[in-house]
């Protein structure tokens, strides 16, 4: 999207890889008007040719897609590239001495920790050259990062050009908000403006918790916030954030109230698209994880929610994760969990690996978390064996589904795999309940069969069809919530609704059943925006 990459924003943009591209083509098409059709299988083929179709993709891979080995280098098994344009007088000077059309870069930022604000600290990494300024970084603020989607940005990381930019509420005490642990920022409210830090990292370093601390000082002056009346805090009680939150309790003397972290996703959502404070929403809210009500992490729940309150509708089937956070950073992990439930016996995991593993898995937390079943089917198609770095199985798999999306407009997988993922659900405590076991049961058997004659196409189709039948689940609950208490508004949010076909499958469900699809563009989907959630829940519930 031009139009987002040259604002004077300048974030970097997240835009499809596409067939035939090469660097000097996006390069070049920076300024025009282009459509961006993500990967575009052949525009010369009758469409309705649907069985040459899919006997032509069988023989191809993904690389075969991509005519530029230097764009798959930059973001390898990824849909998608980061475009960014010049923002500062020394990008300016470099760029343009550098006489090239583009430079392939990455962050100077060493994983899980701050960014770096001291030229002394950044020599630690050991590159070739340093280009250093001597002004003094006074508050941190990274680049921003946004997903361009029908005219709106998905925001991925709100910090440089839109910080600290306030949002309108209706209520006007004032509330700190503390976020989350993971992407994690603060928001303070004054006289009917809640305003929102920068993105700050991930909570687990001690380095990031004295960031937030300095952030949030910082925010509250320039707010010209003194004195608070609520402090709202996710009710997760391992957080990293607690100590800081404890603190807070001690120095105004208050009691942080423990927001649920779906409940704060609805509310951001809600917030950012301007509904009262006295309308409801029923909303998708779909993550990796966050501390439920019920003690289980959840990560895949319909909500029927106010600003102050809200009612679980649908779930997620509990799945184990053996090794807690370990099944997080593994996925074969996650597999190995569900296999087992199954009784299905697999080769995930070496023989010297079992006998702790299963250790782990009688004493396995159990989650709903969408999140955690798009690890597993990025695992069992072969999208993403191992993660090196955070949410990669999820965004690997992603590419599956753009590719499915193409295949399914194209008609070819309509009656392939469509009915082979019936769904089936049960009622657990009043809460509809979306069983993936079977589902899962029925993706292992097709993708091994898949496999024995190494056919990629398929396991294209049985993931598209597998994620599709899950997201029309969710969608008909919601529909079904919303018609029966005269609600006409439907919403996505959490860091699932970053992935654009998923989004997709939700939105024309929803649209067709004529009720209005809600989604964020000024808040970030994901646990970036929870500390707006956060802050409206605890004004709001002032006013209750």
């Amino acid at each position: 999207d031009i139009r987002v990459l040259t604002s004077c924003a300048r974030p970097i943009t997240l835009v499809k890889k596409r067939v035939g591209d090469r660097v000097e083509n996006i390069v070049g098409n920076i300024g025009k008007n282009n459509e961006n059709r993500g990967w575009d299988i052949d525009r010369n083929r009758d469409k309705n040719n649907d069985e040459d179709e899919r006997n032509r993709l069988r023989t191809q891979t993904f690389e075969d897609y991509l005519e530029d080995e230097i764009l798959e280098s930059i973001s390898p098994g990824l849909d998608s590239i980061g475009l960014y344009l010049p923002y500062g007088a020394a990008q300016y000077i470099l760029f343009k001495h550098l006489k090239t059309d583009a430079i392939i870069s990455t962050s100077a930022n060493i994983p899980g920790e701050p960014m770096i604000i001291e030229n002394k600290d950044a020599f630690v990494l050991g590159a070739d050259v340093y280009l250093l300024h001597n002004r003094k970084i006074v508050s941190r603020c990274d680049d921003s990062v946004v997903i361009p989607y029908r005219g709106r940005e998905f925001l991925i990381r709100k910090s440089r050009g839109y910080v600290p930019l306030p949002i309108k509420v209706g209520y006007k005490e004032s509330v700190l908000s503390l976020g989350a642990q993971q992407n994690l920022t603060s928001s303070v409210s004054k006289a009917g403006l809640v305003y929102t830090s920068q993105y700050i990292g991930n909570a687990e370093r001690y380095e990031v918790q004295v960031a937030l601390k300095n952030a949030t000082e910082h925010l509250m002056k320039l707010a010209g916030v003194t004195n608070l009346e609520c402090i709202c805090c996710d009710m997760h009680p391992g957080y990293s954030t607690r100590r800081y939150v404890k603190n807070l309790e001690e120095k105004y003397g208050i009691n942080a109230i423990r927001v649920q972290h779906h409940h704060a996703h609805a509310v951001s959502l809600m917030v950012d698209a301007n509904l009262s404070h006295d309308e409801r929403i029923v909303c998708l809210t779909v993550d990796g994880a966050g501390y439920g009500s019920d003690g289980t992490i959840w990560g895949g729940e319909v909500l029927d929610a106010t600003m102050t309150d809200f009612e679980r509708v649908c779930s997620l089937e509990l799945l184990p994760m053996p090794g807690g956070d370990l099944a997080v950073e593994n996925p074969k992990m996650m597999a190995f969990g569900i296999c087992e439930k199954l009784g299905i016996d697999t080769e995930i995991l070496k023989k010297e690996e079992l006998d702790f593993a299963h250790v782990l898995l009688k004493r396995a937390p159990l989650t709903s978390s969408f999140g955690r079943v798009l690890d597993a089917v990025s695992f069992f198609v072969g999208a993403c064996s191992e993660r090196t770095y955070d949410g990669e199985p999820a965004m690997r798999l992603e590419r599956y589904l753009s590719r499915g999306e193409k295949l399914s407009e194209k008609r070819v997988t309509k009656s392939r795999f469509k009915d082979e993922f019936k769904v089936e659900m049960s009622v657990v405590s009043g809460v509809r309940r979306i069983r993936t076991l079977p589902m899962f049961e029925k993706l292992i058997k097709l993708v091994k069969d898949a496999d024995k004659v190494g056919d990629e196409v398929t396991k294209i189709e049985i993931a598209y069809n597998f994620v599709d039948s899950i997201v029309g689940a969710f969608a008909d609950s919601a529909i079904e919530r919303a018609r029966s208490m005269g609600i006409r508004k439907i919403g996505i949010s959490g860091g699932v609704s970053y992935d654009i076909p998923i989004v997709e499958m939700f939105r024309k469900r929803i649209e067709k059943e004529g009720l209005e699809v809600v989604l964020h563009s000024r808040v970030p989907n994901g646990d970036g925006g929870i500390s707006l959630g956060q802050n409206a829940i605890g004004g709001y519930s002032l006013n209750k």
